[in-house]
């Protein structure tokens, strides 16, 4: 069986983080995390944090 290659992606600005590889063709149940802070947060604090979801590759 192939594993599934999962990548945490910020739903802002497009930042990726690292590549994660599953078993099955379920996301990772980890919360994705991206190191850094987010420049397209939509509230403009370039303070914020990534908010990272799961994409398939």
């Amino acid at each position: 069986m192939a594993s599934t290659r999962w990548i945490p992606v910020c739903q802002w600005c497009g930042k990726q983080g690292s590549i994660t590889n599953s078993a099955n063709e379920f996301p990772p149940r980890s919360t994705p995390r991206i190191q850094g802070k987010c420049p397209s947060h939509p509230s403009g604090d370039k303070n914020a944090n990534h908010a990272p979801q799961w994409e398939k590759r």
